[in-house]
């Protein structure tokens, strides 16, 4: 992908982020690596920050915004044996 231009390269998996980050892995013959654990934190941080300021807050309206269904959550949360975390 390097050799047919690839400007960045985006990590799907968090861990591998970690593990990169950690062994100060940030770039592959000069195409830098996106640390998606880092993107993820700032993003949260300035989202904090734009509601705390301006009052924005996401969007909750559309199949990709809105939160699951409750039943759906309780059904991950028994999958992962994580059940107790959450009242009903």
């Amino acid at each position: 992908m390097i050799q047919m231009g690839t400007d960045v390269i985006i990590l799907g998996e968090i861990p591998l982020s970690l593990i990169l980050a950690t062994e100060g892995v940030s770039r592959v013959d000069e195409v830098p690596i996106m640390d998606s654990l880092a993107v993820t934190l700032k993003m949260t941080e300035m989202m904090v920050d734009l509601q705390s300021m301006t009052g924005l807050s996401p969007c909750r309206r559309g199949w990709s915004q809105a939160p699951p269904p409750k039943e759906r959550v309780y059904e991950l949360l028994d999958f992962y044996g994580m059940s107790r975390f959450l009242t009903k």
